[in-house]
């Protein structure tokens, strides 16, 4: 085979097995695909509140590799760690909801971009973590398939 599929090839770095080679792609391909069909450009805010996982770490290291004008972390635990990790802000849930935080960071604007790989309870507060105009993409249910979502006025 020649063409596309060279195109599409890498190396695998020694020490690393074919069933660990074979997964590393999953979450960064979930998380492009996530992006692109949420609107994303260069300067968009983007917040992934399941950081803690594959997905939502994927999805903030393509924003921040794409020109992602902020990238929020909705993470309780261990935020002072995560701060140095490359995130702009961190939004501790233990202290503030989710579009508090997001609304902090952003002066009051909220995130153009939410993809949220948690469900239950974090689905409806990532609503509110939205700009007017913004796009959600839910695409993981860790925390349930079930949300109570309210609305404002």
């Amino acid at each position: 085979m020649t063409g596309r599929t060279e195109g599409n090839l890498c190396l695998i770095p020694e020490g690393v097995d074919d069933v660990s080679a074979a997964g590393i792609p999953v979450a960064y391909l979930i998380a492009q695909l996530a992006l692109t069909n949420a609107g994303f450009r260069a300067g968009k805010t983007v917040l992934a509140p399941a950081i803690g996982g594959s997905v939502g770490n994927a999805v903030t290291q393509v924003a921040r590799t794409a020109g992602a004008k902020q990238r929020h972390l909705k993470h309780h635990q261990s935020c002072e760690s995560r701060a140095g990790d490359g995130f702009d802000e961190v939004i501790d849930t233990s202290f503030e909801k989710l579009g508090d935080g997001a609304r902090r960071i952003t002066g009051g604007y909220g995130a153009d971009i939410v993809i949220d790989a948690i469900g239950g309870e974090v689905l409806a507060e990532a609503l509110g973590a939205l700009a007017s105009g913004g796009s959600l993409t839910t695409l993981g249910y860790a925390a349930g398939r079930k949300a109570t979502l309210t609305s404002p006025i």
